[in-house]
């Protein structure tokens, strides 16, 4: 197998495997990762966070957007309100309920991923950590908002 063949296949299944460990053993009770992926952007951006904000950084409609935060806020974990400069921008704040929350979430999330971190090679760690930061450094790269994954003359491949 070609080493970019290993390179997707490996790739795939490293998404998939995180996206069950955030799933089981780090999201809990009623956030689903999607909402606490919502909860993290809103807590790194400054100051209050719009919805249109929101929704670029997530790479989300704004319909679904606004259902996320709907839940969230129904849920007390945000309130949502209408910039008084531009009553059409509705701003997202963290409550303390949802501070909390996502406090918590993130420990979680650190020790899942230490665990995972311990079982790699200790000589091999460092040189992991440099890859995988470089890889991550390629797929943001590729991040263009409404760029179509694939070229509309150019066929889907068929499925095997």
């Amino acid at each position: 197998m070609k080493s970019q063949d290993r390179f997707a296949k490996a790739l795939s299944s490293i998404a998939r495997l995180v996206a069950r460990l955030e799933t089981t053993e780090i999201c809990c009770g009623t956030l689903t990762r999607e909402q606490f992926e919502t909860l993290r952007t809103i807590q790194s951006s400054p100051g209050n966070t719009s919805m249109g904000a929101l929704s670029a950084a997530l790479r989300v409609d704004l319909s679904t957007m606004s259902r996320n935060v709907s839940v969230l806020e129904r849920e007390k974990y945000v309130t949502r309100a209408r910039s008084p400069r531009d009553s059409r921008v509705v701003a997202v704040a963290l409550t303390a309920k949802g501070t909390e929350a996502l406090q918590t979430l993130q420990c979680g999330e650190q020790d899942v991923m230490a665990k995972v971190f311990r079982r790699l090679p200790a000589a091999d760690r460092g040189s992991l950590v440099e890859a995988l930061e470089t890889i991550q450094t390629a797929l943001e790269g590729d991040q263009v908002p409404g760029q179509a994954c694939c070229a509309a003359d150019r066929p889907l491949r068929a499925l095997r």
